[in-house]
């Protein structure tokens, strides 16, 4: 039992570890259901929080430092000479922050002040000649002047001024320089400004107006761009400038004439002269047509006229906000209404909706009030929404009563603004998809609000957070009894003023709140997203102690707290700020990690997006000829057909020129890419000639260009060219819109606190000064929670009381990130990460396997299994550990930013075409990476730490689950407490029970599969995580190969469209890596660095890749370079010189160690289309070459280094990697590099993604036609690797016969030591149908007589026994086939066979007598004795055929004579094409058709001595002469008559009178029939006698009867003459 159960269990984990990449996917699975996860998660969207029912919407003051996230750092005051003037103000003074610029900006009356705040630097002051009403800070455009980093917008009552802010150095202040973009305000005083990214402005205006600045440079409008700005905007910028580029300007000269009128003809005017710079205001607001034609001061007249302006409402507009991802400009009035306009493209705005938020307000508020669950409808403009019923609306305000005392209060103030907004701020869609602005009022509510379906939307009212955080019992009485818990309503106690500024940014939310008439300044209030779960109030019952119980609140829960308190608990004495009023609040420092913004727009992919499979690769169009292999080009010239500078001219790469006739030209520009021939010569591809990519300045982290992205004009797939019968994609694949640039995803703090490298600072500005306050991550909280826990992490209650509010997934999730040195540097220390992992593990629990009806686990304990597996037994659900739950949280997490992205994205060329000419060039295909080599390191850094804090699961990481650690069988390893070796013997019990047995699994069975499930399942993400951070490292060396000039350029055509799941997950990705890398390292070998002695770099660089790619750059793909090199330095060397004989020892060693590794077939056949024809040795081995197949360029190199055997072997070895199971090829030893490798990777790493998988079968064994690899999209069979290695020994075989004859005999003699019969085969086919036949017969082998038995050609096979000297075995051959009577066979190739039998049988016998001469022994003269034996019966077979051959000729004759003749066609087909036996010839044949010669020669060739019969036929032969005949004399008559009758023809002879007539007959006595007898007789006499069979030729007998019939003839003839 346990031995049957031990060898089930090997069967299944064998099964399941067989397929490399199963594991990866199982992996891939798990890790997109934890992003889906966190997408779906209750507290990512705040719309959301807002639409559950059930939600309590608290708040809950902090009631300690871990919950404090806001925190007071430090206060600067204004600088002395700011102080100094404010004192002097005379008219007015403003003030505000510029947080991009990190500037603060201070207006005493006409005088501007701008303090750098993060600079040790002074102010600087600019002078206007008004007072100054606003400043502003906008982008400048990309028209603008590349020195300028900011635009300052400053407004006065008459004039709107630009200043520029520039920097002469990087780490210099910002400088202040006046431009001449200004504009008179035309009586309308700007009170609010704001700009977009894309450097357009906006102001709004004291008239209720929105005004947008259109300003452009000089150099930006009344001429055509350049070639150079063309293709900087297509490459750099990502502009679709089109697919063809007319340097004049217009797509044709026509549009030209159109255009530019006649004057385009002219040849005087300068192109690039400079023009006036242009500054425009536009009212946006006005839906008056006139504002579009008229001046700004004349619109007002219009308006007047045809109505308009009013369309916002009216109002002095006092607040703009910008939502750059959504397209939407917000603006908010001075009585608080708020308008919303779409930023379409081509600059244009539209008004979109307008909402009066007081009113809708007032209408919520009420609604609530009065307990309605449906939000009113009607009123002003805008809407209202109860999201979640009116039980979430009233949660918001406190209820029914906290609505009314809203109301109530509002009613109450003096001036009736407590429901008017006086800041609005954007929520971005990385915190809700629903809900896009967030209204703050005077009295401190918080409007939630939509401008989806251009329309605004109240969604909700959230009452503002109290000052006094003493909790009201009366706030209590209808919860649910969390503890601490405030609903959002206006406390009794609470004796907060109105706000004064706001801030809300990436759900942190403060305020600066009037703290009453004793207080000097304004009161910082903080509310954030707090803990995920809450502590319940539990009434103890007969005093017993009662479980502390956590739940979710639910609903928008925030912790709040004033970071100005003196101290953590108890009443706050003075929360308030010194310095008075606040009037600005900013975020000063956002996170700006690359990671971070990447993660913003990483929305997963649906299952139908993600199986819509990988894009077909990017192929250039071929400008050189194959490689020419076996010397055909010299060792020491290598041509190039075409070399561009690879300089920079004007910042711009020079384009490469391609002349192309007229007729193809017209074609050329329609396709839009010029296509060299296929048949050029290939140039040595090294950095040294014209670069075939160009890498575009910008990079994919904000989204990559729409050039690749697919439209409607476009098809989603590559545009075919067909040169010389081989296919090439001209246009990249395009793709699809989510996949170059991802939509936003909003995401809960916890799943994106692990990118943030520092913590964000929010500064308040007031006339004390700035004060700045740190808002810290969770991560953080628990960081410090760690410090001060000391060594005493797991029973520690402080960090208990952590997991329990964020559950103990997150909490492992957050432990493991702090392990990985997640988060800012402060918490990065090596012994704080050894705590987290600490408390990790002490808090992970265990994985089990749980009955499903039975299965109690809640939302975070119900994981089901990432991989389902046949051990978990019937009716068993799999629950993993929190550990395992939080480590595929965690790398989820930190692979979201580039996951789903593709690596690379690559758009064709341009074709630049000038209207004057027919010169055409094509410019090199744009790449775009997802982000820079700095990008790359800083996501990559935080995975590669998590790899190494998993390297402390040894159990689940060191070596594979379930498999001995020798990693080359599938024995099952006892380590530890032999749980995984006990786990799998009760895998046989499992199963019985699933299949119905009586057998009770106990819990530690249980336990020991749940454990065997949870390590399996952690290995996995341990591969998926170790090829992720080796993909991120490939991409950093690829940046650093671009560099380095001997190697080839890198082929990113290979990557393109591939994202990082799919080059991690996919063989597919797997193989076109390998492809890359073997394009880049591997081939810039083989090319010996086009002759130039390559650099240290190359050297490091290929170790680099072996040690940080070894999934990809493989220990194979290492000694394959260093065999490279080896290999062209021997070749610098003399022949025969020692050097070269051991460089090229050592190539050869490298490149046998290569092969081994050598698994992909695309790679090895250079194929990028499965060939559907027979194609022939000769074409297969030269697209292996032309492709840069390393086998194909080892073996090369081999061959001229004369070491053919090596060349032979390596081909070979590579054909078995793709005919045979990992169990038959496993290794027992390790080569140098791969020992090497060992350091950097675990054994089982090596080992895997190095075979071939049958997909259909489910094993390793590629032998099957499903089983194939994929290059290019189309799939390349294992078979046809296979193909390859052998074509490439027949293409040499060929070549050395036509050079080197000598040398193609050793390489025959190479192939003829091969163990691989496959091989062997295909090469004897090789030489048979190819000319080398006799090359094939001097083969010894017993192989090549079992191939040509079992081709069944005998007469190849008699070839190689007589070649052979194989006498006996020719012999036997020919006899054999001359006696086959299975098949018809012509009666002449008998003979020829039988006549080859009977040569051969001699040759042997005389080999035998002439040994035995030597030494005679019996055994010696028995063979001699059965070879005389074989002789003479084929002989005596021989000598049959032979006469047979003259019988079949004696009938033909006959027939042709017309005679009659008794033989059908059935015996004539038998006498044709078989060997007839001598007794059937002789009856059926001889006696019956009256061939008397013939059955003499058989009775004399089968020695048969019967008297009678031979006298017979000899009497038969002769009478044969003259019979029918007629006699007078009777004498005769009667003689005859007594000879004939022994032949039964004494009738056949006449007796006639004297004067009778003969009637035709013959009469005997006249004695010619004689001589035809004596012509008979004396040849077969001649055949006959003297043989060894005289007794068929009796002499005596014969004279006795011619004697008799020739006197009988005499006798009458005289006596008739006598008569």
């Amino acid at each position: 039992m346990a031995s049957s159960s031990a060898s089930n269990a090997a069967a299944t984990m064998a099964a399941y570890w067989s397929d490399d990449f199963r594991p990866l996917q199982d992996a891939g699975q798990a890790i997109r259901k934890a992003l889906r996860e966190d997408e779906a998660a209750a507290d990512a969207d705040i719309y959301r929080k807002l639409t559950d029912p059930k939600g309590k919407h608290l708040y809950f003051p902090a009631t300690d430092d871990t919950e404090r996230l806001v925190k007071h750092r430090r206060s600067v005051p204004l600088p002395q000479v700011i102080v100094e003037e404010l004192k002097s103000v005379k008219k007015c003074s403003f003030m505000g922050i510029l947080a991009p610029a990190s500037l603060v900006w201070v207006t005493c009356d006409n005088r501007l002040f701008l303090w750098p705040f993060e600079k040790q630097a002074g102010t600087h002051t600019f002078e206007a000649n008004a007072p100054i009403i606003t400043v502003g800070l906008v982008k400048p455009n990309k028209d603008f002047m590349p020195s300028v980093e900011w635009i300052l917008v400053v407004t006065t009552p008459d004039e709107i001024m630009q200043l520029l802010l520039y920097k002469s150095d990087d780490d210099a202040a910002f400088k202040v320089r006046a431009s001449s973009f200004n504009l008179p305000t035309d009586n309308v005083r700007m009170l609010s400004v704001v700009g977009t990214e894309c450097g357009r402005i906006f102001l709004g205006g004291e008239d209720g107006c929105l005004y947008e600045i259109v300003y452009q440079n000089g150099n930006a409008e009344g001429r055509h761009r350049s070639e150079e700005e063309l293709l900087a905007a297509f490459y750099d910028k990502g502009e679709d400038i089109g697919e063809t580029i007319y340097l004049d300007g217009a797509s044709s000269i026509t549009g030209t004439i159109v255009t530019l009128g006649k004057r385009s003809l002219g040849f005087n005017g300068s192109r690039g002269s400079q023009r006036p710079q242009k500054c425009r205001k536009l009212n946006r607001s006005s839906s008056s047509w006139a504002s579009a034609i008229l001046p700004d001061v004349l619109t007002r007249t219009a308006d007047w006229l045809f109505g308009g302006k009013t369309a916002t409402g009216g109002g002095p507009i006092v607040k703009i906000v910008v939502d750059e991802s959504r397209h939407t400009l917000y603006t908010l009035s001075r009585d608080g209404s708020i308008c919303s306009f779409a930023l379409r493209s081509k600059g244009s705005v539209q008004l979109a909706a307008v909402i009066k938020t007081p009113q809708k307000v007032t209408q919520y508020l009420e609604a609530v009030g009065r307990g309605q669950m449906n939000p009113p409808i009607g009123g002003s403009a805008g809407y209202i929404s109860f999201n979640g019923n009116g039980q979430a609306a009233q949660a918001g305000v406190g209820g029914m009563e906290g609505a009314r005392a809203i109301l109530k209060q509002a009613e109450l103030q003096a001036n009736k603004k407590a429901l008017v907004p006086i800041s609005i701020h954007v929520i971005s869609p990385t915190e809700s998809q629903q809900l896009t602005l967030l209204a703050v009022t005077k009295s401190g509510l918080r409007l939630y609000l939509s401008s989806i379906s251009s329309k605004l939307t109240l969604c909700h009212v959230r009452a503002a957070p109290p000052t006094d955080q003493k909790p009201d019992l009366a706030s209590l009485v209808d919860d649910s009894g969390f503890v601490g818990g405030l609903k959002p309503r206006i406390q009794g106690s609470d004796k907060a003023g109105n706000v004064d500024a706001s801030l809300y940014k990436d759900g942190v939310f403060m305020t600066a709140r009037e703290s009453g008439a004793s207080q000097v300044g304004d009161a910082i209030i903080a509310a954030y997203p707090g803990p995920t779960f809450r502590k319940l109030e539990v009434i103890a019952q007969d005093g017993d102690d009662q479980e502390e119980l956590w739940s979710a609140p639910g609903g928008i829960v925030e912790t709040i707290s004033l970071p100005m308190q003196a101290s953590g608990s108890g009443p706050v004495d003075n929360p308030s700020l010194p310095g008075g009023i606040v009037v600005d609040m900013a975020q000063v420092s956002c996170d700006d990690s690359v990671a971070m913004k990447l993660a913003k727009n990483s929305l997963t992919p649906s299952d139908s997006e993600l199986g819509s499979g990988l894009p077909a690769e990017y192929t250039l169009p071929s400008k050189a000829r194959p490689h020419r292999p076996l010397g055909t080009q010299s060792d020491e010239t290598i041509t190039s057909i075409v070399v561009r500078d690879r300089s920079l001219s004007g910042g711009i790469v020079s384009l490469m020129t391609t002349l192309l006739p007229n007729t193809v030209f017209a074609n050329a520009v329609r396709k839009g890419v010029a296509v060299p021939g296929l048949d050029a010569g290939r140039a040595y591809a090294g950095k040294a000639s014209a670069p075939s990519y160009r890498i575009s300045g910008r990079d994919g982290k904000d989204g990559f260009s729409l050039t690749a992205a697919e439209k409607m004009q476009y098809v989603s797939q590559a545009t075919p060219i067909r040169s010389r019968g081989k296919q090439i994609t001209t246009k990249s694949v395009r793709l699809r819109q989510w996949l170059l640039k991802p939509p936003m995803v909003p995401l809960h703090q916890l799943a994106t606190q692990q990118y943030s490298a520092a913590t964000k600072d929010v500064i308040a500005l007031n006339a004390g000064g700035l004060h700045i306050f740190n808002c810290e991550t969770v991560l953080l909280s628990l960081a410090d929670v760690l410090s001060s826990a000391g060594e005493n992490v797991k029973s520690d209650p402080n960090i208990t009381v952590f997991f329990k509010k964020y559950g103990n997934k997150e909490g492992c999730a957050m432990c493991l990130s702090l392990a990985a040195g997640c988060g800012p540097v402060s918490t990065q220390s090596l012994r704080l990460r050894e705590r987290a992992w600490k408390a990790a593990l002490a808090n992970s629990f265990s994985p089990k396997l749980v009955l499903k009806e039975n299965d109690a686990t809640n939302g975070a304990t119900g994981y089901s299994s990432n991989i389902v597996d046949s051990i978990v037994p019937k009716g068993y659900k799999f629950v993993p550990s929190r550990l395992a739950e939080g480590l595929t949280a965690l790398i989820s997490r930190l692979l979201r930013p580039f996951w789903f992205k593709p690596a690379v994205v690559v758009t064709e060329g341009r074709v630049v075409k000038s209207a004057w000419s027919r010169d055409v060039h094509v410019t090199p295909p744009k790449v775009e990476l997802l982000v820079s080599s700095g990008g790359l390191k800083q996501i990559r850094e935080r995975p590669a730490d998590l790899l190494q804090v998993m390297k402390k699961l040894s159990h689940a990481v060191a070596t594979v689950p379930g498999v001995s650690q020798d990693q080359t069988s599938m024995d099952f390893e006892l380590e530890g407490d032999n749980f995984i070796t006990n786990a799998i013997s009760y895998q046989h019990q499992s199963r019985a029970y699933m299949n119905g047995s009586d057998h009770i699994i106990s819990d530690a069975e249980l336990e020991r599969l749940a454990r065997l499930m949870e390590e399996r399942n952690i290995h996995s993400l341990y591969r998926l995580l170790s090829r992720a951070v080796q993909v991120l490292n490939l991409l950093l060396l690829l940046y650093k190969a671009e560099d380095i000039t001997e190697l080839n350029e890198v082929e990113w055509g290979l990557l393109h469209g591939l994202t990082f799941s799919q080059l991690v997950e996919t063989r597919d990705g797997q193989d076109r890596v390998e492809r890359l890398l073997n394009s880049l390292i591997t081939a810039s070998a083989a090319d010996g660095f086009g002759k130039v002695a390559p650099s240290v770099l190359v050297d490091q660089i290929a170790s680099q890749f072996s040690e940080q790619c070894y999934s990809y750059f493989t220990p194979g793909s290492r000694s394959a370079f260093l065999g490279f090199l080896r290999a062209n330095e021997a070749l610098e060397n003399a022949a025969g010189s020692s050097r070269r004989a051991l460089l090229t020892n050592q190539a050869g060693n490298h490149f046998r160690d290569a092969a081994k590794h050598w698994v992909n077939a695309s790679l090895i056949t250079g194929r990028i289309l499965h060939s559907k024809g027979q194609e022939s040795y000769s074409e297969v081995a030269s697209r292996a070459f032309q492709c840069q197949s390393p086998l194909a360029r080892a073996s090369d190199l081999l061959i001229r280094l004369g070491d053919i055997a090596t060349a032979v072997d390596i081909c070979l070895v590579t054909a078995l990697n793709f005919q045979k199971n990992d169990s038959s090829t496993a290794k027992s030893t390790w080569s140098a590099v791969e020992k090497s490798s060992t350091n950097v990777a675990y054994p089982w790493e090596l080992q895997l993604y190095r075979k071939q998988f049958d997909a259909e079968s489910g094993n390793g064994n590629p032998t099957s036609a499903s089983s194939r690899s994929v290059a290019g999209g189309i799939s390349v069979t294992a078979g046809d690797a296979v193909d390859t290695c052998f074509s490439l020994v027949f293409y040499y075989f060929a070549a050395l016969m036509d050079s080197d004859p000598a040398k193609a005999y050793t390489l025959a003699s190479a192939c003829t030591a091969a163990t691989d019969r496959a091989f062997l085969h295909r090469f004897f086919s090789f030489l048979k149908e190819n000319g080398y036949v006799e090359t094939l017969l001097m083969i010894d082998t017993p192989v090549v007589e079992e191939w040509i038995k079992e081709t069944g050609e005998l007469e190849l096979l008699w070839r190689y026994y007589d070649a052979q000297n194989r006498s006996l075995d020719a012999g036997e051959v020919s006899l054999s086939r001359a006696r086959n009577s299975k098949s018809p066979v012509p009666l002449d190739d008998r003979i020829e066979f039988l006549s080859r039998a009977v040569n051969a049988f001699r040759l042997n016998l005389e080999r035998s007598e002439s040994k035995a001469s030597f030494a005679l022994d019996d055994g010696t003269q028995k063979a001699i004795t059965l070879d005389r034996e074989r002789l003479n019966f084929a002989r005596e077979t021989l000598c049959i055929a032979r006469i047979q051959k003259r019988v079949l000729h004696a009938i033909d004759s006959r027939r042709q004579a017309g005679m009659k003749i008794d033989c059908d066609s059935n015996m004539h087909d038998r006498v044709t094409s078989e060997l007839v036996d001598a007794s059937d010839l002789y009856n059926e044949y001889t006696t019956r058709l009256y061939l008397f010669d013939f059955s003499l020669l058989i009775l004399h060739a089968c020695k048969h001595d019967d008297p009678a019969e031979i006298q017979r036929l000899w009497i038969n032969l002769i009478a044969e002469e003259f019979l029918p005949c007629a006699t007078r004399d009777i004498e005769v008559h009667s003689r005859l008559e007594s000879l004939l009758s022994n032949i039964g023809q004494a009738d056949d002879v006449q007796l006639l009178g004297p004067n009778e007539s003969t009637n035709s007959l013959r009469l005997f006595e006249d004695g010619d029939w004689s001589t035809h007898v004596e012509t008979r007789i004396i040849g077969l006499g001649e055949e006959l006698y003297g043989t060894g069979a005289d007794f068929v030729f009796p002499v005596n007998y014969l004279l006795d009867v011619l004697e008799g019939t020739s006197r009988f003839s005499c006798f009458t003839n005289a006596r008739s003459a006598h008569i």
